[in-house]
């Protein structure tokens, strides 16, 4: 199966199996812009921001018009969480921030600056007092320049109430204190004044442009859901605007404090609206409330809602625009997988109610929350305050693998519905169109589709279009050549299927769910190096095999062999992509084999373990008859 990890082609390879745009990630962006009659597509960027956002009385303005906003939080812009902690690239945060702005939005707001000691095996961006992981700081670098591309301006949060990635109680944690110190304690408050100081007065790496100076931020906001003292607050704002005159501050404490109205230092407040957290679930009347407590004073906007009905969206959203509200952010949005899908969240789950992260624009796997109508409401609000009409079509995907019976994998178009697969003879077509209409969202972090005409043996080239409101996409690259070959599955749901193997292997059903439903999986029954030969009743050319290892254990050792005969060997060499999971699953592929093959050996290694892991998943055998 492809998934989670598909490969790019190699850089060695031919050139028309080049993903075209990487390529254009280096181009200057205003080459782009002014490219005359070249192709456009809705992801090229927009004429460079120029100008700050400003404060007068209790509204914002751009260039002297009022600035008001729908748009959505980003909360992996920084920092992916889900499936695992990884650092989102420069791709997938272009991907983010086009969807953010074909959606309407002309804001993003990320989480927080993540804080927390290295040696507990998760990146952080703090990660002692006064130290910044500069890996960390490089791809903050990147977002903000990917929002300058964009055209979105960005509201960067400093530290979380919360642990999920480091906050308060990590940076009191630095100096062996509570929680609570690191509101009253002035070590720990010179610390998180240093994170300030390092992060507000930071030059962009990739732009070379201060972060003061740079209005593709918007406001830096003192922190998310704070617990906050006054003192505090008004100190943290002070800091920020000594640093930075150019940038708004918002107020991060949890609700609208009553001191922040009247500080000179804070220029807009905000509120967060979750009905499971134990707030009412009336969201237009909260905004309401919200919107009276500070008309004259400051303006206000919803910094995160969500988790309610679409009913209750349209309700806040109404209530927004006829007050006068300033902004509204919806929690949440996730974006494209640069190795193919989407990345997926799990927001709430109880019972049949179910809210995970949205994706644009919407598909029909999201319809358990009600994602393309959410989006359509927020995509609609926005519009009736002057977003543009999404007029140009999704960026060219990329086909970044295929396998052995037509079965390809890609990367994404932010703004793409459905794609379109063709096929062809040569790399110069003439192309057929093969399937349409399928997506990218029907699982996380995979992007499959098969050819249904790929017959064995043949050879056959690959280009894909992305379909969106705007219309349909330039092609991709050709990719191949692929060779299409008949094909031996061993689910191994029992052993009918294998030539031959230890006595001491048997077949384990238990706990599926932790295997993405597999019910038949190969494992040992006692200790020792255990081994299992296949063989196809042809040549064998390919193979691909799905392994799964607890992650407790020491990391399994898979040792591979082929054969001609069944009695004279080869050793294979077969590394393991990690594809992540409960259990973790490993993909063994090899697209070549020695010549004459028609055994395949794969050898369960002692490691000093448990005996019942690693086990063999799904296997397949690409052969010649």
């Amino acid at each position: 199966m492809l998934a989670n990890g598909c490969a790019a082609p190699d850089p060695d390879e031919t050139a028309s199996q080049t993903d075209s745009a990487d390529s254009a990630d280096s181009a200057d962006p205003a080459d782009s812009a002014d490219s005359g009659d070249a192709p456009r597509d809705a992801c090229d960027p927009v004429a460079p921001l120029t100008t700050f956002v400003t404060r007068e009385g209790d509204a914002l303005f751009e260039d002297g018009a009022p600035f008001r906003f729908v748009s959505v939080n980003v909360p992996d812009l920084l920092g992916i969480v889900d499936p695992a902690w990884t650092i989102p690239t420069p791709w997938e945060q272009d991907d983010a921030l086009c969807a953010v702005r074909q959606l309407g939005g002309k804001v993003a707001r990320t989480y927080v600056i993540s804080v927390g000691n290295p040696s507990e095996g998760v990146p952080r961006h703090v990660t002692a007092p006064g130290v910044l992981d500069e890996s960390q700081m490089i791809a903050m670098d990147q977002a903000i320049a990917a929002a300058g591309r964009q055209g979105v301006r960005l509201i960067i949060p400093l530290v979380d109430q919360w642990s999920w990635v480091g906050g308060t109680t990590e940076y009191a944690a630095f100096r062996g204190l509570s929680q609570d110190a690191f509101w009253t304690d002035a070590t720990v408050r010179s610390d998180f004044l240093e994170t300030v100081r390092l992060v507000v007065s930071r030059v962009n790496t990739v732009t070379g442009v201060p972060y003061a100076d740079d209005p593709a931020i918007l406001a830096w906001e003192t922190g998310n859901e704070l617990d906050a003292p006054a003192d505090w607050t008004a100190e943290i704002a002070a800091t920020i605007k000594d640093l930075d005159a150019n940038h708004l501050v918002v107020d991060g404490t949890f609700g609208i404090a009553p001191n922040s109205l009247d500080n000179e230092d804070i220029d807009v407040v905000s509120n967060h609206y979750y009905w499971p957290a134990g707030f009412g679930d009336d969201y237009a009347a909260a905004a309401a409330a919200d919107r009276a407590a500070s008309i004259g004073r400051r303006p206000f906007i919803v910094g995160e809602f969500g988790l309610v009905p679409a009913w209750r969206v349209e309700g806040l959203l109404t209530e927004a625009m006829a007050s006068g509200v300033t902004g509204v952010m919806a929690w949440s949005l996730r974006f494209h997988d640069e190795r193919g899908g989407f990345y997926w969240h799990t927001e709430y789950e109880d019972g049949s109610t179910v809210y995970k992260a949205y994706r644009w624009p919407g598909f029909v796997s999201g319809d358990a929350w009600e994602e393309r109508t959410v989006l359509d409401l927020l995509r609609d609000a926005a519009a009736n305050l002057d977003a543009p009409p999404i007029a140009l079509p999704p960026p060219a995907p990329s086909i970044v693998e295929a396998d052995f019976e037509g079965t390809l994998g890609w990367r994404g178009s932010a703004g793409a519905a459905t794609y379109t697969l063709e096929r062809a003879a040569s790399p110069d077509g003439p192309w057929d169109e093969v399937r349409s209409g399928f997506t990218d969202a029907d699982a996380p972090n995979l992007a499959e589709v098969r050819d249904p005409a790929a017959v064995a043996p043949e050879t056959a080239w690959y280009r894909l279009s992305a379909v969106g409101e705007g219309g349909v996409s330039e092609p991709s690259a050709a990719y191949g050549p692929v060779e299409i070959g008949a094909v031996f599955e061993d689910a191994l749901s029992d052993l009918t299927r294998v030539y031959e193997a230890d006595s001491a292997l048997r077949i384990d059903g238990s706990n599926a769910a932790l295997f993405n439903d597999d019910t038949g999986r190969l494992t040992r029954s006692s200790a020792g190096d255990r081994s299992v030969v296949w063989t196809a009743g042809g040549v064998v050319t390919g193979i691909d095999l799905l392994a799964y290892a607890w992650p407790s254990e020491p990391t399994p050792t898979l040792t591979f062999a082929t054969s001609p005969d069944g009695g004279t060997w080869t050793n294979l060499l077969l590394p393991a992509e990690d594809l992540g999971g409960d259990w973790r699953q490993l993909r063994y592929r090899a697209d070549s084999l020695p010549a004459g093959t028609r055994y395949v050996r794969v050898t369960l290694a002692e490691t000093g373990g448990q005996t019942w892991t690693p086990q063999l998943g799904q296997l397949r055998l690409r052969y010649t008859p």
